[in-house]
């Protein structure tokens, strides 16, 4: 099992996917997020597609949650056989292919994850 940790940006001293998961007021969906997080983690950051799924062309995943209408999803990558570092989550739109945007913010913080190796648990 993969321990859990949150990348963390140094110049804004915040982690994006805490931060977010954090705004969420119902704690029914946190429950949930979390419970999907730990799944992952339990199985070494790899699952069978429908939990999480590659994101093409990058050394990340994106885990893959539906609550009620919400689609959530949390950008993440194994590293050293230790951790699963949590790069940044956000809400998708239904029906709609993984914005471009969420997908470079990601590749910004595993860069920035990378070169610097910040994170909290």
């Amino acid at each position: 099992m993969l321990k859990v940790v949150y990348y963390y940006n140094h110049t804004i001293k915040k982690a994006p996917a805490k931060e977010s998961i954090n705004e969420i007021k119902n704690e029914i969906y946190k429950t949930k997020i979390y419970s999907f997080i730990d799944y992952v983690a339990e199985n070494n950051g790899k699952t069978d597609g429908i939990v999480a799924k590659t994101i093409r062309g990058h050394k990340f995943f994106e885990i893959r949650i539906k609550i009620s209408k919400n689609l959530y999803r949390i950008m993440y990558f194994a590293w050293q056989g230790k951790y699963i570092i949590l790069l940044s989550m956000f809400l998708k739109k239904e029906g709609k292919i993984t914005p471009q945007k969420q997908i470079d913010i990601a590749e910004t913080n595993y860069s920035n994850f990378i070169k610097y190796n910040k994170f909290i648990i």
